[in-house]
């Protein structure tokens, strides 16, 4: 018989026991929820990786084709990034401030590498050199470096890192519209001379009075141009021929010919065929060769290709432009001179909104203060897009410059302001309206635009230009109204009424009749002086119109107080004054006597001979007055008729010697 023993137990040891089975419990159910988790994480990983690509909180390698070393290093440093930046702008307040600026440079080129996905600190860095440095220093060419190193901040690292920042498209094309084409810089005229030089060394100068489309298909050569420049000069038998010639004579296939293109082949005035040669001279014998190598007619075809093939090369590699979207907004906006500020401001906020499109992460003043950059891109063009450059390619700040109106770019405008207000419309309750009301976003600027046109238009005389201020007037006259819907008394008057009335207002006394219609005459000479024989005309006529009015209650005077001279010796007067004046180039004139008729030709000549002469021998290299200054026919008879001539012939623009080529 057994006998069974009972242990007891003691409650603490049954405690500890149920603790242990509840702790494997808890520590299985704990595994198996991290093992749920860690498969969860991965099956997210994709769609989290595409949220932060989408948001543009990495960097995308086949986007940015790889970072450079030194930036793939300083991103390695994790959490110490954000302690750096700190401390390295600390610094960076206290090197400006002490004017270290080259340190403060180098400083900034770091600050940026070590978070180069934050467009802030871009911006900030570049508005600092553009506009804070910049303005410390005391001569043109000290100035423009900080604002060139801030145009290349963000245009050449920062937009590249970070391809859908639609801010820092804004701050580079502000940078191009504000810093260098506005007037608020002391040194503004330099910035811009600056510039126009540089791109007219890379894209030589531009085509002289073509139309637009003319133009844009000039352009169009170097957008169909070989996008491997290394494969087309070693495959194409013609090119390597050719380069083998330039070699022969001091010129390569990079920027020595783009220079000498620049300098010496000017379209329509071949600048190479007036210089005076000095056969003793070493160097300009060689420029001679040069140029007759370029020129000769069997090389043209092969040049002109090389020449649109480096073009094309240097503006996608060292300026970061693509020429097929410079192309689609010239077919959208018109013939843009790629030379002015305007049109790379106009590029970089149009390219800003484009690649931004639909965009999660996009802020809506951003976006529409960036599409408000081209219509201040398209309004600068219309006041002020036609370049006339007589470049200084040593001394590029010394360069001469004038702005003149391109009113070809209205309409652009006008339509641009069209489409994109109905794009940034913020009321829900608009989208879609087919008839264009005038957007609260823009309707100050459109307004204002399109009645400062009207006027530009009008006055400007020609049937087309006259034609499209009509059209401008009614559309104002539809839908510029008064709060309660009624029209406003300014369009209730004849549109002649509404824009000559202010220049007849200024046509009441001597004085200012004549500095008034000399205004336009100058206009006219202007535009005949880059070939824009149409404008030319349009001027003159209403110089002429002022005239008539002017002098349509003076003809019974008794005495010749009140009488103005004939236009026709008015524009002869104003002809001779426009070449002699110090401040007009020599090139200009050179086109301006051209195109000047014959009669006005011949009664200015022997006027402007002495001065002409002096500017030919003092021009360096010295050119031959006979080319640049050719002696009207029949002025042997012309000097010997009587001065007196009739008074009711009036002045006409004529197409005057071809230029040589």
């Amino acid at each position: 018989m057994s006998r069974t023993i009972q242990y007891d137990i003691p409650r603490h040891i049954l405690d500890r026991e149920a603790a242990r089975r509840s702790d494997r419990i808890i520590q299985f159910v704990c595994g198996a929820l991290a093992v749920l988790c860690f498969v969860a994480a991965a099956w997210l990983v994709p769609s989290l990786n595409k949220s932060r690509e989408e948001h543009q909180l990495v960097i995308n390698p086949d986007t940015m084709q790889g970072l450079p070393p030194d930036i793939r290093l300083l991103t390695k440093m994790g959490t110490f990034r954000a302690l750096a930046i700190d401390v390295g702008f600390i610094r960076l307040e206290r090197l400006k401030n002490e004017g270290k600026y080259f340190e403060l440079m180098q400083l900034s080129s770091w600050l940026c590498k070590l978070a180069p996905r934050y467009p802030s600190i871009w911006s900030f860095a570049s508005w600092n050199q553009a506009y804070n440095i910049s303005v410390t220093q005391y001569s043109p060419e000290a100035r423009w470096k900080w604002v060139s190193n801030g145009i290349h901040i963000l245009r050449d690292e920062g937009i590249q890192y970070n391809p859908k920042s639609i801010g820092l498209y804004k701050e580079l094309a502000w940078t191009y519209w504000h810093k260098v084409g506005d007037f608020t810089d002391d040194c503004h005229w330099s910035y811009k001379a600056e510039l126009a030089v540089e791109m007219e060394r890379v894209l030589g100068a531009p085509v002289i009075a073509l139309t637009e489309e003319e133009v844009i298909d000039e352009f169009r050569k170097i957008v169909e141009a070989p996008r491997d420049l290394p494969a087309f000069l070693a495959e194409s038998n013609d090119v390597a021929a050719f380069v083998k010639k330039l070699r022969g004579v001091g010129l390569d296939a990079d920027d020595t010919l783009l220079d000498f293109v620049a300098r010496y082949m000017r379209n329509d005035i071949q600048v190479a065929t007036l210089l005076k040669i000095d056969q003793n001279d070493t160097r300009q014998r060689r420029l001679l060769e040069r140029a007759k190598l370029l020129a000769d007619p069997k090389n043209c075809t092969v040049r002109d290709s090389l020449l649109a093939a480096l073009r094309a090369h240097v503006l996608r590699t060292r300026y970061h432009m693509n020429p097929d979207f410079m192309l689609r907004i010239m077919r959208e906006y018109g013939p843009i001179d790629w030379r002015m500020s305007y049109g790379m401001s106009l590029y970089w906020s149009s390219l800003g909104d484009q690649v931004t499109k639909g965009q999660i992460s996009l802020d809506p003043s951003v976006s529409m203060n960036t599409v408000r950059l081209i219509f201040f891109s398209l309004d600068s063009m219309v006041r002020r897009g036609r370049l006339v450059l007589e470049p200084n390619f040593d001394k590029p700040n010394a360069s001469f410059l004038q702005l003149l109106p391109d009113y070809r770019f209205i309409r652009h405008t006008h339509e641009a302001m069209l489409r994109y207000g109905k794009e940034q419309l913020d009321d829900p309750a608009l989208k879609g309206y087919d008839e264009y009301p005038i957007l609260p976003n823009y309707r100050a600027v459109h307004v204002n635009f399109l009645r400062t046109s009207l006027r530009q238009l009008w006055v400007l005389g020609t049937p087309e230009a006259r034609a499209d201020a009509r059209e401008y007037y009614q559309w104002l006259r539809k839908h510029d109204r008064e709060r309660n819907g009624d029209p406003k008394l300014f369009y209730m008057q004849p549109i002649e009424m509404a824009v000559m009335d202010e220049i007849y207002q200024g046509l009441t006394s001597f004085k200012n009749a004549q500095m008034i219609i000399n205004d336009f005459l100058i206009r006219s000479l202007d535009q005949l002086a880059i070939g824009d024989l149409t404008a030319a005309q349009g001027y003159l006529g209403v110089a002429q119109q002022g005239w008539y009015y002017y002098m349509a209650d003076k003809y019974m005077d008794n005495v010749d107080r009140r009488i103005i001279p004939p236009l026709r010796v008015m524009r002869r007067n104003v002809a001779v004054e426009y070449l002699v004046a110090p401040h007009n180039p020599l090139l200009k004139k050179v086109r301006l006597w051209r195109h000047l008729d014959l009669e006005t030709r011949r009664h200015c000549y022997d006027k402007v001979l002495p001065y002409m002469t002096r500017l030919c021998a003092e021009y360096v290299p010295p050119l031959e007055l006979s080319e640049v200054f050719r002696e009207p026919p029949g002025m042997a008879e012309f000097r010997k008729q009587s001065p007196a001539e009739p008074e009711s012939e009036e002045p006409q623009i004529e197409r005057g010697e071809k230029a040589p080529t």
